[in-house]
């Protein structure tokens, strides 16, 4: 199971925790709700993360989901940058332990990966 703390400019703002199967209906369900709003699930996660700052989490319980929601899949749909760990960050946070730091100023939201555990490298199943 991998675990994700968030922070905003250093503020702890949400954990969250699962596996792969969790992450799959994560943005499954973000997917059905931008299809409702008639966007793509990358423009409104990218909306609700312009919006974080002036808003902070809301307290309507509703609104709440979607916006973690949305901040969850802005996060993880970003690319890790990291030649021994290529691909995207939702490729492994079902096992990892993952603590960014997101900071948005104007119309830039940058992700920043304050600390890691991967998971470790599994090795090749001997034949036979």
């Amino acid at each position: 199971m991998g675990k994700v703390t968030l922070r905003l400019d250093g503020s702890e703002i949400f954990k969250w925790s699962g596996d792969d199967l969790g992450i799959r209906k994560l943005e499954l369900a973000f997917a059905d709700a931008a299809k409702d709003r008639g966007v793509t699930p990358a423009v409104l996660a990218s909306s609700i993360v312009m919006q974080l700052r002036g808003m902070g989490i809301v307290e309507e319980k509703r609104a709440q989901t979607l916006q973690l929601m949305g901040i969850m899949y802005f996060i993880l749909s970003r690319a890790t940058d990291d030649p021994r760990h290529a691909g995207k960050y939702r490729d492994y946070a079902g096992a990892s332990d993952f603590d960014f730091d997101l900071q948005v100023h104007g119309r830039e939201a940058r992700v920043r990966l304050k600390s890691a555990r991967w998971p470790e490298a599994r090795a090749p199943l001997k034949p036979g």
